[in-house]
């Protein structure tokens, strides 16, 4: 870990002695920027380390791909990584990704992970006894696509040392918190995020960058941070309960076209249903979604079952990331049996007119075969489907569409383990 003396009191003694630790920090200046609505799509992933994952490959990906496998495995580690590789300069987008193992709730959960620990958790600890002990090994990923490959190096070290005055102060604007005026004593982590990138540029493009995040300020100085446009969702087992997203996204799809699609898919999982709606409280101040039927009334989808609501969260991801990537963990959840063969069949040709590229998660196999089935014979070559062992073990066994459908369709074959 590295310490600081109380001796610094300012940032600048901060920085002057990360460097005379043999640190140097990169001149300031924007991470490049994919160029908008350019199509993003993995040919190929490799985790060379994350989490509990290590030398991990998944070749020959399709455009719908099912990640299986025993508890453990590591398969929302791999949505996970996914997220972080295509948000390589924005901790708060990784924080969000990794997040989303955890149920949100308004107020504090006791086990609730603070930001540090959610960041510093996506990093493997070594387990090589020549190594200091605790040492925290660096995050590696890359992909392939089109002949393009983006390749990212994340380091992670453990520090000790004091806020300056001025950034506490302005990190707490507008919140009720006295101004600090003198140095504010912390702990934190150092980060640094290198990263060779090519996929949505005119031309490759390296670049490096370095944050300190303290544990009382969390993410709160990256808050005024440039969020990354990059078309990506990922969708947690419990993302249909986050209202205030799905009323952003709904609204997007009302200005920019998409509400045709959505209707269709919730007219297709309950014929009552004639439409999705945003209406506002009766004092015209807070704005709500609300189902319309057929019969012409109006009601809140808060009375609506998990079902109704599971797939507007996915018809508004699937719509929000076009050219990109969806990533929905536990793709059977929320989701009666009798509705998975509506619900993947629409995903599927949803899929294909948005030009997304899924990644899923499963224990189901009334998901798996769903999944199967939804995906027209012709269209197998779209379809790839990989379980993972204990991630300890490691090993990725990649079946294809046409062996899915032989297996798992018409042997009755289970893959998962």
């Amino acid at each position: 870990m590295l310490s600081l003396s109380p001796e610094s009191r300012h940032l600048d003694c901060l920085l002057g002695r990360l460097k005379r630790e043999g640190i140097v920090l990169v001149e300031l200046k924007r991470p490049p920027k994919r160029l908008r609505d350019a199509p993003i799509a993995l040919d190929k992933l490799t985790i060379g380390a994350f989490r509990n994952l290590e030398n991990v490959e998944l070749e020959d990906l399709g455009r719908i791909n099912l990640l299986v496998g025993v508890n453990n495995a590591g398969k929302t580690s791999i949505l996970e990584a996914i997220a972080v590789l295509q948000n390589p300069f924005s901790p708060y987008e990784w924080f969000n990704a990794v997040r989303t193992r955890e149920t949100r709730s308004v107020g504090y959960m006791p086990d609730q992970m603070s930001v540090l620990e959610a960041i510093r958790w996506m990093f493997p600890i070594s387990n090589d006894p020549m190594e200091i002990e605790n040492q925290i090994s660096p995050i590696t990923l890359s992909s392939e696509a089109h002949g393009r490959s983006d390749d990212l190096r994340i380091t992670c070290e453990e520090i000790n040392g004091f806020i300056d005055p001025e950034t506490f102060s302005k990190a707490f604007a507008g919140v009720r918190k006295r101004d600090a005026v003198e140095p504010v004593e912390d702990s934190g982590l150092l980060i640094r995020a290198s990263a060779h990138i090519s996929q949505g540029l005119l031309s490759p493009e390296y670049f490096e960058q370095e944050w300190v995040l303290w544990s009382q300020l969390g993410l709160r100085t990256e808050m005024g941070a440039r969020r990354p446009t990059g078309n990506l969702q990922f969708l947690a087992p419990y993302a249909h309960r986050n209202s205030p997203a799905n009323l952003r996204l709904l609204s997007e799809a009302s200005k920019f076209g998409g509400r045709d699609d959505i209707d269709a898919l919730l007219r297709d999982l309950d014929p009552r249903i004639s439409g999705v709606e945003i209406i506002t409280s009766d004092d015209g101040r807070y704005p709500k979604i609300a189902i319309r039927m057929r019969d012409g009334a109006l009601m809140p989808q808060g009375i609506f079952g998990d079902g109704v609501r599971r797939a507007l969260s996915i018809a508004l991801a699937i719509r929000k990331c076009a050219n990109g990537i969806l990533l929905i963990d536990e793709i059977e959840a929320a989701l009666h049996v009798s509705a998975l063969d509506r619900v993947y069949r629409w995903l599927d040709q949803a899929a294909n007119s948005y030009n997304v590229q899924i990644f899923a998660t499963t224990h189901s196999l009334e998901a798996i075969e769903a999944v199967i089935s939804s995906v027209a014979p012709n269209s197998h070559s779209d379809l790839s489907g990989y379980a993972l062992g204990d991630a300890k073990e490691g090993g990725v066994k990649r079946y294809t569409g046409g062996m899915l459908h032989r297996l798992v369709r018409q042997r009755g074959l289970d893959i998962r383990y």
